[in-house]
């Protein structure tokens, strides 16, 4: 199992990533640990020892650079950059290879590969390398869409014709005697089931630059995604090898499109995955029920997820709007997540937001309980309940819950403040009840299709996260989705990657081991999943800010947490 990437801290999100696949450990750890990562603008999200391991990793890692050897088991590195290059067209790639080799890692130009380096690589060759690459990165960036290259495009013959066929076979109107037609314009139709797509950019002017981002990705594709444009949206069919296949390809495609328009663009575009169908005729109705979802969404615009498909409309909890749009936000995304056990840490990091306040005052104490009365309510509605018939009534009556969610904040009953304790201490208390009832209630209900999705893989990433063989893909089977449906699943749920998660968790029983045992790093990073100590500490440090060492007498000194 390849080490996981280190964690996504706020001082690194503006650099460039990159991901290193080298299946000889001395390499990776000099590469690694001699190259000035963040100084020169770059981080090393993540390594891996071959390419059917980094190409998982990858897919969810989503770097901005690839560096990977030539000769690796299992997958080598051109195996690995054409399957790269197909799914993250905007990925640059560095080969690393051999003497012998170098012949061979010229066949690498055919993918787009420009550059390639001789084994050992000195810190400065590669220093130069990816800061020849940044700079050419740092040029699209800067740049909007070649809109005169597009217009140029689309004015060619065949494209044309491509794009009129496709709005035919949306609009229903495509017949069994235009196939040839198709065939004739190099548009492959026939295939064993589709998905049709709605891309919408965030305003209508942008539609060209979605246009320019969704064109390089389906030109990569294999033929297996054609494009049409239709009243300020673009239109794209998806085809497959099953059902499975045009699902999985679909949010494979989404997700391209979607990295390339934030490029280019402050806010991704809102792209809509319909159902499944087995026929070209069948295609209007995956495309209504596409336009359904893209309703849906642009209607509810707090909605986290930009990319959504037909069997995820239940996630959007399309209902009861009056509480979706209340203040308390912030605090119901920290709920949709949570797990019982996790009600005393929500809770306390809530009433602490208040500073000291809430432990002193009863009148921010019960300000607090009302957010939490409301977050607790939005859960259950959620999960298609009632709340004042799943809350304590007595609570819900004290709360003035009819006026609150009147209302951004409850009136007050007749006398007063509710006194529902005597203490701050005790309205947290109730505050952990109320909380533990609405998620009982949405558990039982088992919520929406996402919600227990999300709940089923953190549930199995939490018993096997110690395991260093544990893959998104793993966890993605698990799950019942395919590796690419699963990744914008979760990382749209959670607000980060499956990877960043899993490298969290383990940091943070990292830190318990830490704080509450003698183990030496080594062994709390085998106990974690890390079969590297050095890339454990590595990571601790990327973390924490600090060598685990440091942390653990810090803790023993009264500074560490």
């Amino acid at each position: 199992m390849a080490n996981d990437p280190s964690a996504d801290t706020s001082a690194s999100k503006n650099l460039l990533k990159v991901f290193l696949v080298d299946d000889e450990i001395v390499i990776r750890e000099g590469i690694r640990n001699r190259f000035p990562w963040e100084e020169t603008g770059f981080t090393l999200c993540g390594e891996a020892p071959d390419g059917e391991i980094a190409l998982s990793m990858i897919q969810d890692l989503r770097p901005d650079i690839l560096v990977t050897d030539i000769r690796m088991p299992f997958m080598d590195g051109m195996a690995l950059s054409r399957a790269a290059a197909a799914a993250m067209p905007w990925m640059r790639i560095v080969i690393l290879s051999g003497y012998d080799d170098f012949a061979y890692a010229r066949e690498a130009i055919t993918l787009g590969v420009k550059e390639y380096l001789l084994k050992p690589v000195s810190v400065q060759q590669l220093r130069e390398t990816l800061e020849r690459l940044a700079g050419v990165i740092a040029a699209e960036r800067s740049q909007r869409a070649d809109l005169d290259a597009l217009r140029r495009q689309l004015a060619s013959s065949q494209r044309l014709v491509q794009e009129r066929l496709v709005s035919r076979v949306f609009d229903g109107t495509f017949t069994g005697a235009m196939m040839a037609e198709a065939r004739a314009a190099l548009l492959p139709l026939n295939a064993a089931c589709y998905a049709a797509m709605v891309l919408e950019p965030e305003r209508r002017e942008r539609l060209l630059e979605l246009r320019a981002a969704a064109q390089r990705v389906a030109d990569v594709s294999g033929g297996a995604v054609a494009l049409a444009e239709s009243g300020g949206q673009l239109l794209a069919l998806v085809l497959g090898d099953s059902a499975a296949d045009a699902e999985d390809r679909a949010y494979s495609y989404a997700q391209a499109v979607a990295h390339g328009s934030e490029r280019v663009s402050a806010r991704p575009p809102l792209i809509a995955i319909g159902s499944i169908v087995s026929s070209l005729a069948d295609v209007p109705r995956s495309a209504g029920s596409a336009r359904a979802v893209l309703k849906g969404m642009s209607a509810d615009g707090s909605a986290p997820a930009r990319i959504l498909g037909a069997s995820d409309v239940d996630s959007l909890g399309l209902v009861s709007r009056d509480l979706m749009k209340s203040e308390v936000t912030p605090l119901y995304d920290a709920l949709r997540f949570a797990s019982a056990r996790d009600v005393p840490r929500v809770v306390e990091r809530y009433f602490a937001s208040f500073g000291g306040m809430a432990s002193q005052s009863l009148l921010v104490a019960h300000y607090a309980l009302v957010d939490i009365l409301l977050a607790s309510a939005r859960v259950v509605k959620a999960s298609g309940g009632e709340p004042s018939k799943v809350l304590p009534a007595s609570l819900v009556d004290a709360l003035s819950y009819k006026n609150a969610l009147g209302a951004a904040r409850p009136v007050q009953s007749e006398g007063g403040i509710p006194q529902m304790g005597s203490a701050p201490s005790e309205i947290i208390e109730t505050a952990r009840d109320l909380l533990t009832s609405a998620l009982a209630y949405r558990d039982e209900r088992a919520g929406s299709t996402q919600d227990a999705v999300i709940r089923k893989a953190r549930a199995y990433i939490e018993a096997n996260y110690h395991k260093p063989e544990i893959t998104l893909n793993e966890v993605a089977r698990h799950a019942g989705l395919s590796a690419n449906h699963f990744c914008t699943v979760f990382s749209q749920n959670m607000g980060t990657t499956f990877l960043e998660y899993l490298t969290s968790l383990r940091m943070d029983k990292a830190k318990a081991f830490l704080r509450e045992s003698d183990l030496r790093s080594a062994d709390i990073a085998e106990r974690i999943g890390y079969t590297d100590a050095r890339y454990f500490r590595y990571l601790f440090k990327r973390y924490a800010g600090m060598p685990p060492r440091e942390y653990r007498e810090g803790v023993r000194n009264g500074a560490g947490k």
